[in-house]
Protein backbone atom coordinates (compact mmCIF):
# COMPACT_ATOMS: atom_id res chain seq x y z
CA UNK A 1 0.00 0.00 0.00
CA UNK A 2 1.39 3.36 -1.02
CA UNK A 3 0.27 6.33 1.03
CA UNK A 4 0.70 9.83 -0.31
CA UNK A 5 0.06 13.12 1.39
CA UNK A 6 -2.97 15.06 0.22
CA UNK A 7 -2.24 18.08 -1.92
CA UNK A 8 -2.16 21.32 0.07
CA UNK A 9 -4.98 23.76 -0.73
CA UNK A 10 -4.11 26.33 -3.43
CA UNK A 11 -2.59 29.54 -2.19
CA UNK A 12 -4.74 32.66 -2.33
CA UNK A 13 -3.13 36.00 -3.07
CA UNK A 14 -5.15 39.21 -3.20
CA UNK A 15 -4.00 41.88 -5.69
CA UNK A 16 -1.94 44.71 -4.20
CA UNK A 17 -4.22 47.76 -3.81
CA UNK A 18 -3.19 51.33 -4.64
CA UNK A 19 -2.04 53.46 -1.74
CA UNK A 20 -4.75 55.98 -0.87
CA UNK A 21 -4.56 58.80 1.65
CA UNK A 22 -6.01 57.71 5.01
CA UNK A 23 -8.60 57.19 6.20
CA UNK A 24 -10.13 54.74 3.74
CA UNK A 25 -13.58 55.16 5.25
CA UNK A 26 -15.23 56.89 8.18
CA UNK A 27 -18.71 56.66 9.65
CA UNK A 28 -20.06 59.48 11.83
CA UNK A 29 -23.27 58.74 13.75
CA UNK A 30 -24.72 56.71 10.89
CA UNK A 31 -28.03 54.86 11.00
CA UNK A 32 -29.11 52.39 8.34
CA UNK A 33 -31.89 49.94 7.57
CA UNK A 34 -34.39 48.89 4.93
CA UNK A 35 -37.71 50.51 5.95
CA UNK A 36 -37.77 54.30 6.45
CA UNK A 37 -37.98 55.19 10.11
CA UNK A 38 -36.98 51.67 11.20
CA UNK A 39 -33.17 51.57 11.41
CA UNK A 40 -31.51 48.19 11.93
CA UNK A 41 -28.34 49.88 13.20
CA UNK A 42 -27.94 53.34 14.72
CA UNK A 43 -25.21 55.72 15.92
CA UNK A 44 -22.40 53.96 14.05
CA UNK A 45 -18.92 55.49 14.34
CA UNK A 46 -15.96 53.90 12.60
CA UNK A 47 -12.62 54.70 10.98
CA UNK A 48 -10.86 52.26 8.64
CA UNK A 49 -7.24 52.61 7.50
CA UNK A 50 -4.87 50.44 5.45
CA UNK A 51 -4.02 47.15 7.25
CA UNK A 52 -7.06 47.41 9.56
CA UNK A 53 -8.95 44.14 10.03
CA UNK A 54 -12.38 44.26 11.66
CA UNK A 55 -14.27 41.07 12.54
CA UNK A 56 -18.03 40.98 13.05
CA UNK A 57 -19.46 38.18 15.18
CA UNK A 58 -23.04 37.62 16.20
CA UNK A 59 -26.17 35.58 15.73
CA UNK A 60 -28.31 35.86 12.61
CA UNK A 61 -30.55 38.91 12.66
CA UNK A 62 -28.12 41.15 14.55
CA UNK A 63 -27.34 43.33 11.54
CA UNK A 64 -23.94 41.99 10.44
CA UNK A 65 -24.83 41.75 6.75
CA UNK A 66 -26.65 45.10 6.90
CA UNK A 67 -23.45 46.66 8.24
CA UNK A 68 -21.37 44.96 5.55
CA UNK A 69 -23.70 46.20 2.81
CA UNK A 70 -23.51 49.73 4.23
CA UNK A 71 -19.70 49.72 4.11
CA UNK A 72 -19.77 48.31 0.56
CA UNK A 73 -22.05 51.10 -0.63
CA UNK A 74 -24.96 48.71 -1.27
CA UNK A 75 -27.15 50.50 1.31
CA UNK A 76 -27.49 54.26 1.74
CA UNK A 77 -27.58 55.57 5.32
CA UNK A 78 -30.75 57.05 6.79
CA UNK A 79 -28.71 59.64 8.65
CA UNK A 80 -25.15 60.53 9.59
CA UNK A 81 -22.16 60.88 7.31
CA UNK A 82 -19.98 58.41 5.41
CA UNK A 83 -16.68 59.67 4.02
CA UNK A 84 -14.52 57.72 1.57
CA UNK A 85 -11.94 58.64 -1.09
CA UNK A 86 -13.43 59.04 -4.56
CA UNK A 87 -10.97 56.43 -5.90
CA UNK A 88 -11.72 53.83 -3.23
CA UNK A 89 -12.52 50.43 -4.77
CA UNK A 90 -14.38 47.99 -2.54
CA UNK A 91 -14.50 44.22 -3.00
CA UNK A 92 -17.67 42.73 -1.51
CA UNK A 93 -17.93 38.93 -1.13
CA UNK A 94 -21.41 37.53 -0.41
CA UNK A 95 -22.76 33.98 -0.56
CA UNK A 96 -25.58 34.81 -2.99
CA UNK A 97 -22.97 35.79 -5.61
CA UNK A 98 -21.82 32.15 -5.77
CA UNK A 99 -25.37 30.99 -6.38
CA UNK A 100 -25.77 33.51 -9.23
CA UNK A 101 -22.78 32.26 -11.24
CA UNK A 102 -23.58 30.90 -14.71
CA UNK A 103 -23.25 27.09 -14.45
CA UNK A 104 -22.16 26.57 -18.07
CA UNK A 105 -19.56 29.37 -18.04
CA UNK A 106 -15.97 28.83 -16.94
CA UNK A 107 -13.96 30.83 -14.39
CA UNK A 108 -12.15 32.41 -17.34
CA UNK A 109 -15.51 33.41 -18.89
CA UNK A 110 -16.71 35.02 -15.65
CA UNK A 111 -13.54 37.00 -15.04
CA UNK A 112 -12.97 38.01 -18.67
CA UNK A 113 -16.46 39.58 -18.67
CA UNK A 114 -15.38 41.83 -15.78
CA UNK A 115 -12.03 42.66 -17.42
CA UNK A 116 -12.99 43.36 -21.06
CA UNK A 117 -9.90 45.51 -21.72
CA UNK A 118 -7.42 43.08 -20.16
CA UNK A 119 -5.21 40.71 -22.10
CA UNK A 120 -6.05 36.99 -21.72
CA UNK A 121 -2.74 36.56 -19.87
CA UNK A 122 -3.84 39.12 -17.24
CA UNK A 123 -7.14 37.30 -16.71
CA UNK A 124 -5.36 33.97 -16.27
CA UNK A 125 -2.83 35.55 -13.88
CA UNK A 126 -5.67 36.77 -11.66
CA UNK A 127 -7.23 33.31 -11.71
CA UNK A 128 -3.84 31.76 -10.95
CA UNK A 129 -3.58 33.89 -7.79
CA UNK A 130 -6.64 32.03 -6.52
CA UNK A 131 -5.51 28.52 -7.41
CA UNK A 132 -7.01 28.16 -10.88
CA UNK A 133 -4.47 26.62 -13.21
CA UNK A 134 -5.05 25.75 -16.84
CA UNK A 135 -6.98 22.59 -15.96
CA UNK A 136 -9.54 24.44 -13.80
CA UNK A 137 -9.78 27.86 -15.46
CA UNK A 138 -11.80 26.55 -18.40
CA UNK A 139 -14.08 24.06 -16.65
CA UNK A 140 -17.80 24.89 -16.37
CA UNK A 141 -18.68 26.34 -12.97
CA UNK A 142 -21.15 23.46 -12.57
CA UNK A 143 -18.15 21.09 -12.40
CA UNK A 144 -16.36 23.04 -9.65
CA UNK A 145 -16.55 22.17 -5.96
CA UNK A 146 -18.11 24.52 -3.43
CA UNK A 147 -14.67 25.61 -2.25
CA UNK A 148 -13.54 26.30 -5.82
CA UNK A 149 -16.61 28.44 -6.44
CA UNK A 150 -15.86 30.40 -3.27
CA UNK A 151 -12.28 31.00 -4.49
CA UNK A 152 -13.61 32.05 -7.88
CA UNK A 153 -15.92 34.53 -6.20
CA UNK A 154 -12.92 35.97 -4.34
CA UNK A 155 -11.10 36.32 -7.66
CA UNK A 156 -14.09 38.11 -9.17
CA UNK A 157 -14.68 40.60 -6.36
CA UNK A 158 -10.98 41.55 -6.18
CA UNK A 159 -10.34 42.02 -9.92
CA UNK A 160 -10.08 45.81 -9.43
CA UNK A 161 -7.43 45.47 -6.70
CA UNK A 162 -9.70 46.99 -4.03
CA UNK A 163 -8.27 48.77 -1.02
CA UNK A 164 -11.21 47.59 1.12
CA UNK A 165 -12.34 43.96 1.27
CA UNK A 166 -15.69 43.10 2.86
CA UNK A 167 -16.06 39.34 3.26
CA UNK A 168 -19.50 38.10 4.37
CA UNK A 169 -19.13 34.46 5.47
CA UNK A 170 -16.34 33.64 2.99
CA UNK A 171 -15.48 30.30 4.64
CA UNK A 172 -18.89 28.65 4.30
CA UNK A 173 -17.71 26.23 1.57
CA UNK A 174 -14.06 25.93 2.64
CA UNK A 175 -12.42 23.10 4.57
CA UNK A 176 -10.16 23.82 7.55
CA UNK A 177 -6.92 23.95 5.51
CA UNK A 178 -8.47 26.27 2.93
CA UNK A 179 -9.71 28.54 5.71
CA UNK A 180 -6.15 28.83 7.02
CA UNK A 181 -4.98 29.70 3.48
CA UNK A 182 -7.62 32.46 3.35
CA UNK A 183 -6.54 33.79 6.75
CA UNK A 184 -2.95 33.96 5.53
CA UNK A 185 -4.09 35.87 2.44
CA UNK A 186 -5.97 38.32 4.66
CA UNK A 187 -2.90 38.75 6.88
CA UNK A 188 -0.76 39.46 3.82
CA UNK A 189 -3.23 41.93 2.31
CA UNK A 190 -2.10 45.57 2.28
CA UNK A 191 -5.61 47.03 2.39
CA UNK A 192 -8.38 46.96 5.00
CA UNK A 193 -10.62 43.94 5.67
CA UNK A 194 -14.05 43.62 7.27
CA UNK A 195 -14.80 39.95 7.97
CA UNK A 196 -18.27 38.64 8.84
CA UNK A 197 -18.14 35.10 10.18
CA UNK A 198 -19.84 32.64 12.54
CA UNK A 199 -16.54 30.74 12.87
CA UNK A 200 -15.02 32.17 16.04
CA UNK A 201 -11.94 29.93 15.78
CA UNK A 202 -11.22 31.47 12.37
CA UNK A 203 -10.73 34.89 13.90
CA UNK A 204 -8.00 33.65 16.21
CA UNK A 205 -5.72 32.32 13.45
Amino acid sequence: IVLSAAEPPPRIRFPDPPRLSPPLLTLDRVSVGYAPGKPVLSRLDLRLDHHDCVALLGANGNGKTTFARLLAGRLAPFSGEITRPTKLACGFFAQHQIEEMRPAASPDDHLAALMPDALPEAVRAQLGSFGFGQEKAFLPVADLSGGERARLNLALVTHQAPSLLILDEPTHHLDIESREVLVQAINDFAGAVVLVSHAEHLLGL
